[in-house]
C-alpha cells in the first residue's frame, strides 16, 4: 500500500484569506494563550507559532486576530475531502486539519503515480490551501514524514525507509513519557527504533509502543475508516472581518457556492432552493430563502440569484459569519442533460492537466485566467500555471505579441468592439476590434486604430 498524508497547517487562515491582506493576521487559541497560525505578513513582523498574545501584540500593533475553533477547522477539512472525492475515493479524515489518501488503488486510472499526484496538487492549489505532505506504506509512516515536512512523494520502499530512518523521534505520535524512555536508552531517531526486534521492545516497553512501531514499519497497519460524503449540504463560515456592506459578502458566498456545486456534482443532483443565514454579533440571525424557477447545479446560475437576493436587504449590523444549506435534492430532468457532461468534463480536465504536467513539466502547462483589464497588451504573462487574459469575450486562440499591419484581403464577420481604456497607467488604448475571415477561410482578430490603420492581433483556431 501507498498512503499520502496531508497536514493543513493553516486551515483557519486559508479559509479567511479571500482578499489581499493589508495587516498581519494570526489565529489565536484563547484557552492555551498560544498563536496557532500566522500569515506571511505576521511572520515578517517576527511573530511565530507558539507565541503568546502579549508578545505577538508587541511586535505588531495593527494585528488582526481570529479565534481558533477546532470544529470550524473540521468543517473546512470536510469541504476539502468533498473536493478531492472527485479525484480519489479512499480518503481518511483525521480532524481537525489532516487527511490521508490511499494512492496505490487509483494508479491505474491515472497511468502512474506522477499524474495522480499532479491532479491532486492542482485541485489543492485551486482550493488555495497550504499543506505539508509525506508518503509511506501506512498512514502512520506518511504522517511522520509530513510532520517532519518531508514534502516529497516517495513510492519506493527503500526511499521511504531511508527517509523514515533520518527522522527524529519528536515527529512521531509517541507520548512524551515514551519519548523520554527511548531517549534514556539512547534511541533518538527512527533508524535505531525501527531496527530493534519486536521481542527486544516487548521486554522494556508497553504493547502500545510495539503496535505503533509495527504500523510505522508497515507490517501491521492500524485500521482506518474511509470518508463518505454527507447526505445533506450545510456549511458555516466565520468571516475574518465584520462585513457591514453586502458587497463584502460576495467573496465568501462565491466560496460557499463552489462547495455546494461540488457537493451536487458528486451526487449527480441539483436543487431549486438554498438557505442563506447571516449571523451578527448582537442581533438575531437573518435567514434568506433563495429559490430558482427550476433545479440548478451550476455555480454561475446560483451566484447570480444569491447576489441579487442580498443586494435587496439592509444589514441591521455587521455580519460575522455566513451559513449556507441546500434544499431538497432533485434528479436532473430532461432539460439539464448537460449536467452529466459538465461533471465528466471537469474530471477529464483535471486528469488531462495532471498527465500533461507529468509529461511536459508543470511549468510548461498553462491555463487561461481572466485579469481585471480589458487590454490585450501588455502581453499576457504566465504566473503559477495560469495565463492572464483580458476580461473580453472572443479572445483568440493565438495572439501576436506585437500587432502587425493587415496585408491580405478579408471580410468582416463581427464587430466593431471598441476598446478605449488604460488612462490610469499612461498606456492608453483606443481601438475598434473586429473578427474577419480571409479568402482561404482563416479567421483573424483585427483592429483599426485612430489613425485608420488596420492591424492583425490574433488568429482563431
Amino acid at each position: 500500500m501507498l498512503w499520502l498524508y496531508l497536514d493543513f497547517y493553516q486551515l483557519t487562515l486559508d479559509a479567511a484569506l479571500h482578499q489581499p491582506l493589508q495587516t498581519p493576521m494570526i489565529v489565536y487559541h484563547p484557552a492555551d494563550n498560544r498563536i496557532m497560525q500566522c500569515c506571511q505578513q505576521a511572520q515578517a513582523a517576527g511573530i511565530e507559532v507558539g507565541m503568546g498574545m502579549a508578545q505577538a501584540a508587541s511586535l505588531s500593533p495593527s494585528l488582526k486576530v481570529l479565534n481558533y475553533h477546532s470544529d470550524m477547522e473540521a468543517q473546512q477539512l470536510s469541504a476539502i475531502a468533498h473536493q478531492l472525492y472527485q479525484i480519489v475515493s479512499d480518503i481518511v479524515l483525521l480532524p481537525p486539519a489532516h487527511l490521508a489518501i490511499r494512492l496505490d488503488s487509483h494508479l491505474r486510472y491515472y497511468n502512474g503515480l506522477t499524474p495522480l499526484w499532479l491532479t491532486l496538487k492542482n485541485e489543492l492549489q485551486r482550493a488555495g490551501r497550504h499543506y505539508h505532505y509525506g508518503s509511506g506504506w501506512s498512514v502512520e509512516s506518511a504522517k511522520v514524514l509530513a510532520r517532519a515536512r518531508c514534502n516529497r512523494l516517495l513510492a519506493a520502499p527503500a526511499a521511504i525507509r531511508q527517509q523514515l530512518q533520518n527522522t527524529a523521534i519528536e515527529h512521531t505520535d509517541l507520548t512524551d513519557k515514551q519519548k523520554q524512555a527511548l531517549n534514556r536508552v539512547g534511541i533518538r531517531n527512527l533508524k535505531t527504533l525501527l531496527n530493534l526486534p519486536a521481542t527486544e521492545l516487548g521486554k522494556r516497553f508497553h504493547n502500545d509502543l510495539i503496535r505503533y512501531v509495527c504500523a510505522l514499519n508497515g507490517s501491521k497497519p492500524s485500521p482506518v475508516t474511509f470518508f463518505r460524503p454527507a447526505e445533506n449540504f450545510h456549511r458555516h463560515q466565520e468571516l475574518s472581518y465584520e462585513a457591514d456592506k453586502t458587497a463584502q459578502l460576495i467573496p465568501w458566498l462565491h466560496s460557499l457556492l463552489n462547495e455546494l456545486m461540488i457537493f451536487l456534482r458528486l451526487r449527480n443532483t441539483c436543487t431549486a432552493h438554498v438557505y442563506l443565514t447571516l449571523h451578527f454579533r448582537d442581533e438575531a440571525p437573518l435567514k434568506l430563502d433563495v429559490r430558482a424557477a427550476t433545479a440548478m447545479a451550476h455555480q454561475k446560475e446560483w451566484q447570480a440569484l444569491v447576489e441579487l437576493k442580498i443586494e435587496q436587504i439592509v444589514l441591521p449590523a455587521p455580519v460575522v459569519a455566513i451559513a449556507l444549506a441546500s434544499g431538497t435534492l432533485e434528479e436532473p430532468n430532461g432539460q439539464s442533460n448537460d449536467f452529466f457532461e459538465d461533471r465528466f468534463e471537469y474530471f477529464n480536465q483535471m486528469q488531462l492537466i495532471g498527465r500533461l504536467q507529468a509529461r511536459l513539466g508543470a511549468e510548461r502547462v498553462l491555463q487561461p485566467q481572466e485579469q481585471n483589464d480589458y487590454r490585450y497588451e501588455p502581453v499576457p504573462r504566465a504566473v503559477a500555471n495560469n495565463v492572464s487574459i483580458p476580461a473580453l469575450p472572443g479572445y483568440p486562440a493565438l495572439c501576436s505579441p506585437i500587432p502587425f499591419p493587415l496585408a491580405q484581403p478579408c471580410r468582416i464577420t463581427y464587430g466593431p468592439l471598441r476598446l478605449h481604456t488604460g488612462w490610469w497607467d499612461e498606456q492608453p488604448v483606443c481601438r475598434d476590434y473586429y473578427i474577419a475571415v480571409t479568402e482561404t477561410g482563416q479567421y483573424l482578430q483585427i483592429f483599426k486604430d485612430p489613425g485608420q490603420g488596420w492591424f492583425v492581433h490574433g488568429w482563431y483556431c
